[in-house]
Order: C-alpha cells, then sequence, then structure tokens
C-alpha cells in the first residue's frame, strides 16, 4: 500500500476569468421589459464557456436585501462561443412576468464551467410604470 503525505495540498485551481464591462440599462419601462426582456451586454475574457446572470430584488435596506439575496428571480445560463462582446436579451417568460416595477441587482459570473465561477459583478437596474 502506497503512502500518501497527510499534508499534501491539493492541487491549485485555474484561476476563474474575471469579467468585465457590464451593461444594463439603468432604467427599464415595465412595458419593454414585458414585450422584449431585459437587454444586457458584457465582455467574456478568454478561457471563459459559461456565464451565469442572476436577477436578484434588491430592498431598500440592507436586511432586505439580505433576505432577498438567498433567492433570485431568475438563474440564466449563457455559452458564449468566443471572447469578446455578449450581447442577450433575459427574456425568459416567467422572468418577464416577475419584474415589477422596483429596484433590482443583475449578477454575473463567468468561468470555465458551471462549477468554476469566478467573482460576481453586479450592476443595479430599476423597472418603472
Amino acid at each position: 500500500v502506497p503512502a500518501t503525505k497527510p499534508n499534501a495540498a491539493p492541487a491549485p485551481q485555474p484561476a476563474a476569468p474575471r469579467l468585465g464591462g457590464v451593461a444594463v440599462a439603468p432604467v427599464l419601462s415595465q412595458v419593454s421589459v414585458r414585450r422584449t426582456g431585459v437587454p444586457v451586454t458584457l465582455k467574456v475574457p478568454a478561457g471563459a464557456k459559461v456565464v451565469q446572470i442572476k436577477v436578484v430584488r434588491a430592498g431598500a435596506t440592507a436586511k432586505a436585501t439580505a433576505a432577498t439575496a438567498r433567492k433570485p428571480l431568475a438563474t440564466l445560463y449563457r455559452f458564449p462561443a468566443r471572447a469578446g462582446t455578449l450581447r442577450t436579451k433575459l427574456s425568459t417568460p416567467a422572468l418577464r412576468r416577475l419584474l415589477k416595477p422596483g429596484s433590482y441587482q443583475l449578477r454575473v459570473r463567468a468561468g470555465a464551467t458551471k462549477k468554476q465561477l469566478g467573482a460576481a459583478t453586479i450592476k443595479r437596474f430599476r423597472v418603472r410604470r
């Protein structure tokens, strides 16, 4: 039986690509969200094969924000073919129905796989009547 070293360090994980240039309109009308969804533009770094986008209701207070942080309204994945600019619309019927007037956060992460995602880039937007 080969002996293993008890203090052997696990193999280092490659650093997840850092996402940059996430853009969403600061204010959207509820009518446009219902019709076409939420347009999002982002810069996909080299090595990223998966982009995770979460939409979370942003409360007015820190306590409300913490409570809603556990339950996103939607979690969507995009699989970009190459690095560069990715333009997409968050237009699932359930999400379009759930986006009522109020403030929201867009949390975007990129990585090589769904299990290896980098740090989230957060952008706020508002839906108005």
